[in-house]
Formats: C-alpha cells, structure tokens, sequence
C-alpha cells in the first residue's frame, strides 16, 4: 500500500510539472523580451533631434545709412532670412532686405548677404558673410536739390538674441522671438550731386558705406 501510495505521488509530481513548467517558461520568455520591445519603441531624445531641415524669418529693422565723410540718413523696413539649418549649431542662408530711406534724401535701398549662422544654446546667434546692396534717393528743400544712390558690396555681421524659443510640432526645428543686430561695411561708389537755387552745384563720390540696423521678428531654424 505504501509502495503504491508513494508511487501515486511521484506521478503526480511529474505530471504537474510536465503541465504548468512550459506555461512558466513562455511567461518568463515575454517578460525578458519586454524591455527589449520599449527600448526599441523609444523615441529619439531632444538630443538626437538636429536634422538638417529649411530655416526661414521674417523681421522689422530700422537703423542708419551712414556714407562716409558727408551725410547719414535713416532706414526703416522688412528683412528675411531664407535657407537651411544643417545642424542645430550651424545654418547657411540668404538675407534680402527691403528699406525705406528716410532724412536729407529719401528713397529706396534693397540688399542682401549669404551667412554662415552659429547658434549657441538656443539663445544666441552669430553669422557672417558678404553683402551687396543698392540704393537711390533724391531730397529737395528751400535752397538745394540732393541726388544720391549707389551700388555697395562688402560683409555683414549677424547678432541675435532669442528670449523667447520653443520646440516645433516635429520636434527639431526651433520657432523663435528674435532680437537682432547687423552691420554692414561696404565700399563700392556711392554718388551724391546737389543743385543750388543760386546756380551752384557740386558731385562726390563715396567708397565706404556703415549700415547698422536693429531688428524685432520671427525666427525658425
């Protein structure tokens, strides 16, 4: 009896462990392989982001047109950007821009310049590069008649601050409020003739050009 009832039980035994052992074993399978599922599901981290993709701005700018050794007039008006953000670091664009020439003469000046851009923490921006420019303007008072235009070429340097940065909806590109400064050094000619009620006149010409302007817009890069 004892021998049957010993042999009841050690069947009993592997009969169970025949059943449940695979069962355990498959559990344990999809618990190992879990982690490796939501490693592999993870999205890349805000480190990773930094693809290459556009970059473009739109910004408001004022400042001056000062033309060495005779006069300095005001500028108000519109300036972009448009390019490429190759990394988060670096960006290669175009900066057209569209001035109203205000002061002794008004009129019209447009330009533009190819910049390397770095961009610092998302803060800070410092780009150069070479600028070309062209402006014509005329003023008329009580006494004398003014003419003055030119074409310009030379560099710019490229200053911004963004106080205000966000992530876009794809999570590389920045959208930013951006603080800026430029300033252009150009040579080239740049004429001025004047005509005097009292029948006198007088031309020059000017080889050196300053064009510091401020800037207020939207950024993204």
């Amino acid at each position: 009896m004892t021998s049957f009832l010993s042999r009841t039980i050690v069947l009993s035994t592997l009969a169970t462990t025949t059943f449940f052992a695979p069962a355990a074993f498959a559990q344990d399978d999809e618990e190992a392989a879990a982690p490796a599922a939501t490693e592999e599901a993870a999205p890349a981290s805000d480190e990773d982001a930094d693809d290459v993709r556009f970059r473009g701005a739109i910004n408001a700018e004022g400042g001056l047109l000062s033309v060495a050794g005779d006069y300095t007039v005001g500028l108000a008006g519109v300036n972009g950007e448009l390019g490429v953000q190759i990394t988060n670091l670096v960006g290669l664009y175009a900066k057209p821009q569209l001035d109203i020439v205000f002061g002794k003469v008004g009129g019209v000046a447009i330009g533009s310049a190819l910049l390397v851009d770095f961009t610092f923490a998302d803060v800070f921006t410092v780009g150069v590069g070479p600028d070309v420019g062209v402006f014509a303007a005329i003023g008329v008072d009580n006494t004398q008649g003014t003419a003055a235009g030119g074409l310009m070429y030379g560099g710019r340097v490229h200053l911004a601050a963004y106080p205000v940065v966000v992530d876009g909806d794809d999570g590389v590109r920045r959208k930013a409020f951006a603080i800026g400064l430029d300033v252009r050094l150009l040579g080239g000619a740049v004429g001025t003739a004047t005509a005097s009620t009292n029948g006198s006149a007088s031309a020059s010409v000017t080889d050196f050009v300053a064009v510091p302007m401020l800037s207020l817009g939207y950024q993204a890069f």
